[in-house]
């Protein structure tokens, strides 16, 4: 006897369906947890380079070439959204320019720009926030850019000076819209992220404010966080300001406190092994150093290195002979933050009680005339 088995053939097509679905599903969920970068440029030629680089991680620098003047870079953004740097050597202009992530896609259009941050960068909540913002000071900015130009060209005293003060206006007008912008959209993260990118050049008091301002939703963004961070370990950084000890291992793997070295004139110095304008200085250093050690000066360098190894064999190479501590939290440290460090070099002169003199920036310092006067025989 022969048996016959009829298939329903219309459950089959809906479990097919079901599985389709699903996979479809589950590429868009993955494919929107990534981000992606296209780049649209002219009239370069293919294989020419493009870099990009986290700024808010410790990825290393990510390169790829141009082909039919188009360039692809695709990633995750683990802590979202992260400030991200373009370059493009073989352009007219080589600067590079900022732009924020988030895991989504984001479109660079350089094409027939001469300067890079002339690109047209879109996609991304934060990134089209920050256009909307750059959009509201960009004839401010262009004025402000203009004057500048004319300032390093003016061989003209007069004309400098003139073109300063009218430059130092524009960027006064400029920090108010900021501080407009930020109170009127209390709500968007962007305005977080110009508290955060702000807030070294600004006093802790009204840093405050402007975070108090924030949503609830935006303090607890990454960068609502940030501020509030900087704002409980900082301190204000003015002539005379007692400043808070700190604890950092040396060479030799020791904790060595700063208040260690009350009842000398410190100098501290924050630098990298990577950083040409902090090894630079180091030669003037060693001459100071050797003059005045015996008299009460000291010197303290800490290095900001995430590399053991390159910290060592740069202070071996620079013959740094005085105190040497390293951080190897970087920008990211505590010591850091509290001492405003944004970038290196950076240093401070501190007096025999702990109270701060001085605060130097990009390695140019009065430090020879200063120790004349303090350590006078």
């Amino acid at each position: 006897m022969v048996h016959l088995r009829f298939i329903n053939t219309d459950r089959i097509q809906i479990k097919l369906l079901l599985v389709t679905v699903i996979y479809i599903l589950s590429l868009n969920f993955s494919s929107a947890q990534d981000y992606k970068i296209i780049g649209m440029t002219s009239d370069l030629p293919d294989g020419s380079k493009v870099s990009i680089r986290n700024l808010d991680s410790n990825d290393p620098m990510v390169t790829t070439e141009i082909n039919d003047n188009r360039f692809e870079f695709s990633g995750k953004v683990d802590v979202e959204p992260s400030k991200f740097i373009i370059r493009i050597p073989d352009l007219e202009s080589t600067e590079y320019t900022f732009f924020l992530v988030d895991n989504s896609t984001v479109t660079i259009d350089v094409r027939y720009k001469k300067y890079l941050n002339h690109a047209d960068i879109t996609g991304g909540t934060i990134q089209n926030e920050q256009n909307s913002y750059r959009n509201l000071i960009a004839k401010k900015k262009q004025a402000y850019d203009s004057l500048r130009k004319l300032e390093r060209e003016a061989e003209d005293p007069d004309l400098k000076s003139e073109m300063l003060s009218k430059r130092s206006k524009i960027l006064f007008e400029i920090e108010n819209e900021k501080e407009k912008y930020i109170k009127n959209n209390s709500n968007l993260e962007y305005a977080a992220y110009l508290i955060d990118d702000w807030k070294m050049n600004k006093p802790n008091s009204e840093v405050q404010i402007l975070y108090n301002g924030l949503s609830d939703r935006v303090k607890d963004s990454k960068y609502g966080k940030n501020i509030e961070r900087y704002l409980a370990l900082s301190q204000e950084m003015t002539e005379g300001a007692q400043l808070k000890n700190f604890t950092l291992k040396d060479l030799d793997g020791n904790p060595v406190d700063l208040e260690f070295f009350r009842e000398k004139y410190v100098y501290l110095d924050f630098w990298a092994s990577w950083c040409g304008p902090c090894r630079k200085q180091h030669p003037e250093l060693r001459k100071l150093y050797q003059e005045y050690k015996e008299k009460g000066f000291e010197i303290v360098s800490v290095s900001i290195d995430s590399d053991d190894s390159k910290w060592r064999e740069a202070v071996e190479k620079d013959k740094l002979t005085w105190t040497n501590l390293i951080d190897y939290k970087g920008l990211d440290g505590d010591v850091a933050i509290s001492y405003k460090v944004s970038a290196v070099p950076i240093s401070y002169l501190i007096d025999p009680n702990g109270k701060l003199i001085s605060r130097y920036f990009n390695g140019r310092h009065d430090l020879k005339q200063k120790l004349a006067n303090l350590l006078a025989d």
